[in-house]
Order: structure tokens, then C-alpha cells, then sequence
């Protein structure tokens, strides 16, 4: 038949860009950098239906709101229904959609489903349905130019492989917007996941799950009830997208994103799974920015910008170690700050014991700025299991301290500068403590700095408590006032210090006070890994 060699397309990159191109209130939004994120593209056809050019397709199998009963699926007489499509389409078909409401259905994985602009064609769940569009089973399946809305979840993909997302807005789901089980290969470009609202706890944009294979390109996860993302025993590869004002319905593990291994499969997940974020935006979620909790992860030119408190916690970055044979992480070039809590966060225990998990992290040239806690903070990391290396940073104008740790070893601060740390009044057993220091090291800790310039700190510019290290090639230029280098409990005899100067370039040794500066290690302590949802 003609119909079955027929090649069609609906815009592909190598296409002329369709008509309507705009950047829609509620579909897309602009980064700083002039990329658009979301549904850029909210209208992707002139006609009824998009012209053939470009995809595949086994058969063509036409959809229209306005069509009389008994169609055949032909351009002369569409089907008025998806679900009159999905039972004669087989893999590798096209199912053209036009403008209207349509009620979702089930699709194999290997049909492709193109509908007329995310403006123009709506899908909503039929009565009663849990899920609103599926796709199961099946290779090669394309989502693309429509809105779905409604039911617990969107978009379900279960073990369907190569499918691809795009100019896609799914909004005001109860649960879930895109849940992908198994879904090897999975591409999302310039989709649009909103307002998804809490049912039975969770509020999700996005949900990869089960060895789940993800592409994200041009993403916006907006105000989500609970989390804008979860990655859970997945692999991640995401670039130039917005995670927007997630988790203001609370409840655990609330905040923009989720990246980490599945607990029942820690193995997998650890030799296989390995994840990227690259050029993304989180702005004002409400609990933790970023959880990691996962093997091997690269993070680079992130914008984490005004996390704000949700579910009992408020952190930009937080890393954690979950019983992983190793923990492999950097991040670099990015921005966290004017955080309600802290900046990053790294604890090396799962759970609350002091047995820490391996992490090797490195943190490189970033920036991490006016948060209201600490702006970098690290717990219960051993030196025989992992290593935290800090290089060339600019750690300014957070409260409490710039940087911190207890129970750290294997920790190495070089380069960069920490300055501007804001005195802060903390109480702790009902006794008041003022802190503001640029980097405090306590309890039993071992930490090496080197070539750091400190400047303007309000209480102390570099605290070591109990703890050991080698100080080497520091800068001091403290606030009025304020203390450049102190040992305190034992650390006089488990530091070494040389090389290090003030302003005029005069020699700064460590000064043992004759009374020791007041720390909290309890209040200090953050606790471990929040629940998963």
C-alpha cells in the first residue's frame, strides 16, 4: 500500500521551524543564557494535522476531535478517538492528531503519536484512569506536540526502549507526571512537566526508575508539590534545563531533585549507572536543591539559587553516602547560594552511625555565597574510604561559617578564598553560641588547607578544634576585631602550620586561647540521608 512506505515528519531538527514559535507563559521559560526550556515550540503546525516529511512511519493514522463516527483513521475520515487508534496501530506507525480534547489511552512503545502543538491538542485520562497515556513494551515510540493533564500519572513508559519526549507539556497530574519504569534510551527534549499535586504523599514532575536510560535536553520542572525529579537506580544525562519552586506540598525528601541508587540494587547501580547534570537551574525549591545519593555523578555549571525550607531541611547540595562498594562525584564551575540553610552538604554515613560509606568529591571552582546556614559543611567522612578535595573556590558571606567539618578525614581545602563569614547566635542546651568563622575543623578531624586567602571572617578566619592537618601558604586578613588562626583542645600538637601571612606579609602562627571558643557539635551535626519518596 501507499500509506506503508510513506515517510512523515512534524518538525524534526532538520526541518524549517514550524509556525508559532514563542516562548508561552506556563510552557516555557528563558534561562539567564538565552536558552528556552520547556515547550518552545507550543504550535507546531499551520494545518490540521502535521505534514509528512521526515519520520518513518509503517502506516499514517489520522485523529480528529471533530470527526464524524465510524472514521477509518484515513485523512478523509480520522478517528475521533485515540483509543479507536491504539487498537489497530501497530510499532513503527504514526498516529497524526489534530487540535482538540482527546480522552488517553495505552499505545505500544514503538507508535509514534504526533499531535498538532502542546496549545492545540489536549489529553486528558478517561474515567476512572490511573494513568493517563501509556506506553508499554515496544522500540522506538515518539510523544510529541501535545499537552496531557489530569489522572496520578501523565506519561507511563514501561519497558519500552529508544522513546522520545518532545514539545510535551504534562501538567496538573495527582501523583506523577512522567514515570518511566525499564525504559532504556529515553530522550525528553523541550518538555514541560507543572503543578504536579500531592496524592498518597508523593507529587513527582519526573520518575525514572529500574535501569532507566534518560536524555534531557530543555527541561522545566515547575512547581511540583513534592520533587521536580527523582532518578532512582537510573542514568541520568541532563543539560540546559530549569527545576523551578518544587516541593511546596512537603513531606520527605521534598526539593527540586533526586539522584540516587535504588536500595534493593545497590550493585547495579554502582557498576553500571552513571549520571550527568550539566547547565541547570534550581531556583527557590523548598527543602534540598539536589540530593546525591548515587555512585558515580558529574555536576558542572549549575545556578542552585534561594532554596528555601521544606520538609525540615534546607540545602542547596547534599551528598550522602548509602553502603556504596564507591562514591565518585565532582562538581565544578557552579553557584550555590542565598540558600535558607546550607550550601552543600557531604555526610559519608548511612544512616545515623559513624561508620562512614566511601566518597571521593571534588568541588572546583565554585562559587557558594549568602546562605543563612554554612556554606559548606562535612561530616563523617574517613580517610581510608574516600577523599574530599576543595580547589580554587570563593566561599562568601554564609552564616555561622564558610566551611565546615566533624569527623572528617581525607579532606583537602586548596586555593580559592573564603571570606565574609556572618557572625550568627545559635543556642544550643539552652546556652547561646556566636559563630561566624571561615573554616572550622573539629572533633578528631584531619584536613589539609593550602594557599587559601581568608578575609574579612567576623569571628575566627581558621578554627581547628581536637583535630590535626597541615596548614601551608595561607592569607589572613581578618575582620576587626576578629581572630586569624586558632588551635584549641590538643590541636596545637596535631597541627602543622608554616608559610602562612597576613596582610603586610608578617608570619601567622596558631593562637591556643586560654579559654576555649564555644562549638556545639550536637546542634552542628545535620542529619543523614532524608527518606526516599
Amino acid at each position: 500500500m501507499l500509506l506503508a512506505a510513506l515517510a512523515l515528519t512534524c518538525g524534526d531538527e532538520d526541518a524549517p521551524a514550524p509556525p508559532g514559535e514563542s516562548c508561552k507563559e506556563g510552557f516555557c521559560v528563558k534561562r539567564a543564557s538565552g536558552e528556552l526550556v520547556g515547550v518552545s515550540w507550543p504550535v507546531l503546525c499551520a494545518d490540521s494535522y502535521c505534514k509528512p516529511v521526515t519520520v518513518s512511519c509503517g502506516k499514517a493514522l489520522h485523529v480528529s476531535a471533530v470527526a464524524g463516527a465510524g472514521g477509518d483513521g484515513s485523512s478523509g475520515a480520522p478517528f475521533r478517538a485515540l483509543a479507536a487508534a491504539a487498537k489497530v496501530a501497530s510499532d513503527g506507525d504514526c498516529v497524526l492528531v489534530g487540535p482538540g480534547t482527546y480522552l488517553g489511552t495505552k499505545f505500544s512503545g514503538g507508535v509514534k503519536l504526533l499531535g498538532a502543538g502542546a496549545s492545540s491538542v489536549s489529553i486528558k485520562p478517561a474515567s476512572g484512569a490511573a494513568r493517563n497515556l501509556s506506553l508499554q513494551g515496544g522500540k522506538g515510540a515518539l510523544v510529541r506536540g501535545v499537552s496531557i493533564t489530569g489522572a496520578a500519572v501523565g506519561l507511563y513508559i514501561s519497558g519500552a526502549s529508544g522513546v522520545r519526549v518532545e514539545q510535551v507539556r504534562i501538567h496538573d497530574a495527582a501523583g506523577a507526571g512522567l514515570y518511566a519504569t525499564g525504559a532504556a534510551g529515553l530522550t525528553m527534549k523541550q518538555v514541560a512537566v507543572t503543578g504536579v499535586k500531592v496524592q498518597s504523599g508523593a507529587a513527582m514532575g519526573v520518575v525514572l526508575l529500574d535501569k532507566t536510560t534518560a536524555t534531557l535536553r530543555g527541561a522545566l520542572l515547575d512547581k511540583n508539590g513534592q520533587l521536580g525529579l527523582v532518578a532512582q537506580g537510573a542514568a541520568l544525562d541532563m543539560a540546559t534545563a530549569v527545576v523551578r519552586g518544587n516541593g511546596g506540598g512537603g513531606g520527605a525528601g521534598a526539593g527540586g531533585m533526586i539522584i540516587a541508587c535504588d536500595d534493593r540494587k545497590v550493585t547495579d547501580c554502582a557498576g553500571a549507572l552513571a549520571s550527568k547534570v550539566d547547565r541547570v537551574d534550581l531556583q527557590e525549591n523548598l527543602g534540598i536543591a539536589l540530593l546525591a545519593a548515587a555512585a558515580k555523578l558529574d555536576l558542572s555549571n549549575l545556578e542552585v539559587r534561594k532554596t528555601g525550607l521544606g520538609g525540615g531541611a534546607s540545602r542547596g547540595i547534599s551528598v550522602h553516602g548509602k553502603g556504596l562498594a564507591s562514591m565518585t562525584l565532582s562538581l565544578k564551575g557552579s553557584t550555590i547560594s542565598d540558600g535558607a540553610g546550607q550550601g552543600i552538604v557531604v555526610d559519608g554515613a548511612s544512616g545515623e552511625a559513624d561508620d562512614p560509606d566511601p566518597i571521593f568529591f571534588n568541588v572546583v571552582g565554585c562559587t557558594v555565597s549568602g546562605n543563612k546556614d554554612r556554606g559548606v559543611w562535612l561530616q563523617r567522612l574517613g580517610a581510608a574510604k574516600g577523599s574530599v578535595t576543595l580547589d580554587q573556590n570563593k566561599i562568601s558571606g554564609n552564616m555561622l561559617m564558610g566551611l565546615g567539618g566533624l569527623k572528617v578525614k581525607g579532606v583537602t581545602v586548596k586555593g580559592g578564598a573564603i571570606s565574609g563569614t556572618k557572625k550568627t547566635v545559635v543556642v544550643a542546651g539552652g546556652v547561646s553560641l556566636e559563630m561566624g568563622d571561615g573554616l572550622q575543623v573539629m572533633d578528631q578531624s584531619a584536613v589539609t588547607v593550602s594557599g587559601v586567602a581568608f578575609a574579612n571572617n567576623e569571628r575566627i578566619s581558621l578554627l581547628f578544634d581536637g583535630s590535626s592537618g597541615k596548614v601551608t601558604g595561607n592569607s589572613f586578613s581578618p575582620a576587626t576585631g576578629a581572630k586569624a588562626f586558632v588551635l584549641q583542645n590538643g590541636a596545637d600538637k596535631g597541627v602543622t602550620a608554616s608559610g602562612n601571612k597576613d596582610s603586610a606579609g608578617a608570619e601567622v602562627k596558631g593562637e591556643v586561647p586560654p579559654a576555649a571558643f564555644g562549638l556545639s557539635k550536637t546542634l552542628l551535626a545535620t542529619p543523614a540521608l532524608p527518606a526516599l519518596p
